[in-house]
C-alpha cells in the first residue's frame, strides 16, 4: 500500500509576502491614527479657545446689563466709566447706598503681554487666558461714538481668543488658531 502524503505548507516566499502585507497595513493604520490624533489636539485647542472667549463675553454681558443698577431712591449710581483700554462697571447689587460691595465696583482690563483678560472687582480678580485682545467702544442713545460717561448706552465688546500651543499643519496666525467674539450690550439702568 502506497500512500500520497501532502502537506499545505507554505513556502518562504509567501511568509515573507504576508508578513510585508501585513506591515504595509499597519503602518498605514499607524498614519492614520497620527493624523487623527493631530486634527483631534487641534480641534480641541480650538474648543478651548472658543470657550474661554465665551465664557468671557458671557460674564461681561451679564454685568453690563446690571451696569448703573440704583434702587434706592434718589441715588444714581455711574454703571460705566469710559477708558478706551478697560471696561469699568459699577451697580448697588444690594441697595445700601455704595457701590463698594463685592461684584458691585468691576474691572475688565487686557494684559497683553501674558495674553490674559483680567476681571477684578473689589479686591477679587480672575484671570481669563490665551485672550489675544480686548477692546470696547462706547456709544450715545443715538448711535454715535461718546467719551462722556453720562451718555453711555451702549457698548460694544470684542474678544479674540487663541489656542494654547501653534498647530504645525496651520500656517495663518503663526500656527495659532484664533476666535473672535463681538456683542453689543445695552444696559438696562443707564439713562434713568
Amino acid at each position: 500500500m502506497t500512500s500520497v502524503h501532502h502537506e499545505d505548507g507554505k513556502t518562504l516566499a509567501e511568509l515573507m509576502l504576508s508578513l510585508t502585507l501585513t506591515g504595509v497595513v499597519m503602518a498605514a493604520t499607524y498614519d492614520l491614527m497620527i493624523i487623527q490624533t493631530r486634527l483631534f489636539s487641534a480641534q480641541d485647542q480650538s474648543v478651548d479657545a472658543e470657550q474661554t472667549a465665551r465664557t468671557a463675553m458671557t460674564m461681561i454681558t451679564r454685568e453690563l446689563h446690571m451696569a448703573g443698577y440704583s434702587p434706592v431712591m434718589g441715588v444714581s449710581v455711574t454703571g460705566i466709566t469710559y477708558d478706551p483700554a478697560r471696561l469699568h462697571i459699577r451697580a448697588d447689587l444690594n441697595g445700601n447706598g455704595t457701590t463698594a460691595d463685592a461684584n458691585e465696583d468691576i474691572t475688565y482690563f487686557h494684559d497683553a503681554p501674558n495674553l490674559q483678560l483680567i476681571r477684578s472687582g473689589n479686591g477679587a480678580q480672575s484671570v481669563f487666558k490665551n485672550i489675544q485682545a480686548f477692546s470696547v467702544s462706547y456709544l450715545d442713545a443715538g448711535g454715535a461714538a461718546t467719551t462722556v460717561p453720562a451718555n453711555i448706552r451702549t457698548v460694544l465688546v470684542s474678544i479674540t481668543g487663541k489656542t494654547d500651543r501653534p498647530d504645525p499643519t496651520y500656517t495663518a496666525n503663526n500656527g495659532y488658531r484664533i476666535f473672535t467674539l463681538q456683542s453689543r450690550v445695552t444696559p438696562r439702568n443707564l439713562g434713568l
